[in-house]
């Protein structure tokens, strides 16, 4: 093994969880951000990208459907 093979350290990635909800919020830069409520219970925020053409933009349509929930992930390997 290599001196700096950190491979060992990397933890499995978190698990895809399905978008119950979706609210669109002020984020604290600025700029809209989707608060995304999981099928877990937990929430998440997502920078919603900037436009071109604002009027085109479908936000509650064009919002993720799964995404991978960080906290159950945490939870799992924490021990709680």
């Amino acid at each position: 093994m290599r001196a700096n093979d950190d491979s060992s350290l990397k933890a499995p990635p978190a698990p895809w969880r399905e978008v119950v909800d979706v609210q669109i919020v002020e984020g604290p830069k600025g700029g809209r951000v989707w608060s995304l409520t999981l099928g877990c219970g937990h929430l998440k925020p997502v920078r919603i990208p900037p436009v071109r053409f604002p009027a085109k933009l479908r936000i509650n349509s064009e919002a993720p459907h799964r995404c991978r929930c960080l906290a159950c992930n945490l939870l799992k390997y924490s021990g709680f």
